[in-house]
């Protein structure tokens, strides 16, 4: 599960972060933020995925080898759901991912915490989101 994680996280983080003072004030600007991969890792992880991404990259100082290229097959992911009460400080939030894969169409849920950190609100459980996936499409009964 740490891969997907760690692989979700260097897929989606490619920089950007449009943020005045690198804080998101805003539950739901955190979470657009994630789903619109436009964010700088620092500004929207919390500290302890950080501190494990950290480990992880210590332990996997290279990049994979003999892995072969290939495309990845382009996904469509939204934002389907913030839910934090108000006044709390810790939350989660909700994304649908839909892409074709082996001629069928899949679409997979993931759901991360967010919580209020450094006077900002920062996804966290990046390495270990809870997913829903819809298998129908693989004939496997949607399990």
């Amino acid at each position: 599960m740490i891969a997907v994680g760690v692989g979700a996280f260097f897929l989606l983080s490619d920089g950007g972060g449009s943020v005045v003072g690198g804080k998101y004030d805003d539950p739901q600007d955190a979470a657009q933020a994630w789903v619109d991969q436009d964010y700088e890792p620092e500004e929207l992880v919390c500290s302890a995925d950080m501190d494990e991404l950290s480990k992880y990259q210590q332990q996997n100082p290279t990049k994979p080898t003999g892995v072969p290229d290939s495309d990845l097959p382009e996904a469509k992911t939204t934002l389907k759901s913030v839910d934090v009460a108000s006044g709390s400080s810790e939350g989660t939030f909700t994304i649908e991912t839909t892409m074709e894969l082996m001629g069928s169409e899949t679409t997979s849920t993931m759901t991360y915490d967010l919580v209020e950190e450094d006077g900002g609100w920062k996804v966290c459980g990046i390495l270990d989101p809870d997913i829903e996936m819809d298998d129908s499409g693989f004939g496997l009964g949607g399990r």
